[in-house]
């Protein structure tokens, strides 16, 4: 296998050129384009991102409100069978005073027990002054 030698030589470096700017050159109106559409990139993006967010946020406070739902729903299923039973429970409570072995009389004027009202009996001076200076003398009465 014979190597030429001039694939082993150095390669000859050569300046690159820089190019010009082309932005630079390019016409106003061109450039207005290009402007217009990172403006408008920048806005789908941004409204892309707000439509997932609304979204999200939507799907999150429905999930929460069937939730919320379905304990009302089981909540109200409760109070209705609380309220059953103790309906049925006043009903047997009923039946079972009407029979004559429980030994209950049935309310008349001659059986009713009336009470005298007890006596007025004014306040201890002890407790309105505690209460009066828990509040302080500085209180409006307004309030």
């Amino acid at each position: 296998m014979s190597v030429s030698r001039h694939s082993l030589q150095k390669p000859k470096q050569e300046k690159v050129k820089k190019l010009p700017a082309w932005k630079s050159k390019l016409p106003t109106g061109l450039r207005a384009l290009l402007f217009l559409k990172r403006s408008v990139s920048v806005f789908l993006f941004l409204s892309i991102a707000a439509t997932v967010i609304v979204y999200s946020r939507k799907e999150y406070v429905e999930g929460e409100w069937s939730k919320s739902y379905g304990e009302l729903e089981a909540l109200l299923r409760d109070e209705r069978e609380l309220i059953a039973t103790n309906e049925a429970l006043k009903n047997q409570l009923a039946d079972l005073a009407e029979k004559p072995e429980t030994g209950l009389v049935p309310i008349t004027p001659k059986t009713t027990i009336f009470l005298d009202p007890a006596q007025e009996r004014p306040l201890k001076e002890s407790q309105t002054k505690t209460f009066r200076g828990t509040l302080g003398e500085k209180t409006p009465l307004g309030y």
